[in-house]
């Protein structure tokens, strides 16, 4: 079963773009590794898109910081079983990846920088507000927990 999958992993390693949707004249060039921070920082605003470099092909869409569709493109009535089961392939790669960042991660450099020419300098500054709040919740939690065992 793994071996029919080697084809995708060959798939997945390669250069992406990162969209906004509707707006696709600033773009953010990413790795793999890097979709996940881009769908997490990026889509807390809006929805987006990423395209592979290679082919041109959408990998997927977003419904905020949710993935909506793999191959987006390809209809529901057109996929086969083979397609479902490629396309569920790439979603648990994706779902690692974010297990292992998080779901609140600090943008990288160059998605904070895709931000602010897309949506500006103040939807930066919200963004890094927001994950110093989460932060501060995330220490405030664990020092509860750490309470909590020491009774």
């Amino acid at each position: 079963m793994e071996e029919d999958f080697k084809w995708l992993d060959r798939y997945l390693k390669t250069h992406y773009t990162g969209f906004v949707v509707n707006n696709y004249d600033v773009g953010c060039h990413l790795y793999l590794k890097d979709i996940n921070n881009f769908i997490q920082n990026v889509g807390r605003y809006a929805n987006v898109i990423i395209v592979r470099n290679e082919d041109g092909d959408t990998l997927l869409n977003t419904c905020g910081t949710y993935i909506d569709r793999i191959w987006p493109e390809i209809s529901w009535g057109s996929r086969t079983n083979e397609t479902m089961q490629d396309a569920n392939y790439i979603a648990n790669e994706l779902c690692k990846l974010r297990e292992e960042e998080g779901y609140f991660p600090d943008p990288l450099p160059k998605v904070k920088r895709f931000m602010k020419q897309v949506f500006g300098q103040e939807v930066v500054v919200q963004n890094d507000e927001f994950l110093k709040c989460v932060r501060e919740e995330e220490l405030e939690e664990d020092m509860q927990i750490g309470r909590d065992l020491s009774v």
